[in-house]
C-alpha cells in the first residue's frame, strides 16, 4: 500500500479547513454551495496541488478551466461520501484477521495525512512491513517511481518460494463426447 487513506480519515487529515470542508458534506447541499465561495475555490486549488494540478502563479490559478474545479469538487463530494458512509470498524476488523504480508509506504511530506495516522495500519496488520520516504509526498507514487518499484518487486519476489510451494496443478475439462 502506498500512501493508504487512514481507516476513518476525516479526523487524521492536517488542515482544520480540508476537515471543514469534507464534513460539510453531511448537510445536504452544503458542500456544493461552499465550494462556490471564494474560501471554496481556495481550498480546491490546495486539493489541485497535493492531487497533482500544478501551477505556477495567480494567473494560472485564475485560468483553471471549470473541468478542473468541476473534477476536484466529485472527487471532494466522492471522499466526503465514503468518509460519511464506511464502516470503519468492520475495515479495523478485517485488517486484524489480514494475514497476508503488506508493504506499507508512506511518505513523510504528504500534505493530507500524518504518516503516523499512516502507520496505524501496521500496527493492525499482523505480517506488515514499513518504509518511510522523507520527500515522500501524498502522490509519491508518481514522484518516486523509481524508488518505489524495485522495493515492491523485491518484496513481491521474497515470497516467490512461498507461491512456487502453494501452486495448484488444475487440469482442463475433458471435453464431452458428442
Amino acid at each position: 500500500m502506498i500512501n493508504p487513506m487512514p481507516l476513518d480519515p476525516l479526523p487524521t487529515l492536517k488542515s482544520a479547513q480540508l476537515r471543514m470542508l469534507f464534513g460539510l458534506n453531511m448537510v445536504p447541499g452544503a458542500l456544493p454551495l461552499f465550494l462556490k465561495t471564494k474560501l471554496g475555490r481556495e481550498l480546491m486549488m490546495d486539493l489541485g496541488e497535493i492531487f497533482g494540478f500544478s501551477f505556477n502563479n495567480v494567473l494560472d490559478q485564475e485560468s483553471w478551466s471549470e473541468k478542473k474545479l468541476n473534477l476536484i469538487q466529485r472527487v471532494t463530494q466522492r471522499f466526503s461520501w465514503v468518509v460519511q458512509n464506511e464502516d470503519w470498524t468492520y475495515w479495523s476488523g478485517q485488517l486484524r484477521d489480514h494475514c497476508i504480508p503488506l508493504l506499507l509506504m508512506t511518505g513523510c511530506k504528504d500534505k493530507l495525512f500524518n504518516e503516523k495516522d499512516l502507520r496505524s495500519y501496521q500496527h493492525m496488520v499482523p505480517f506488515s512491513e514499513h518504509i518511510s520516504f522523507l520527500s515522500g509526498d501524498h502522490l509519491m507514487i508518481r514522484s518516486l517511481a523509481h524508488e518505489i518499484a524495485p522495493i515492491v518487486l523485491k518484496f513481491v519476489d521474497s515470497f516467490k518460494d512461498d507461491l512456487e510451494e502453494s501452486k495448484t496443478v488444475l487440469t482442463p475439462f475433458a471435453a464431452k463426447p458428442a
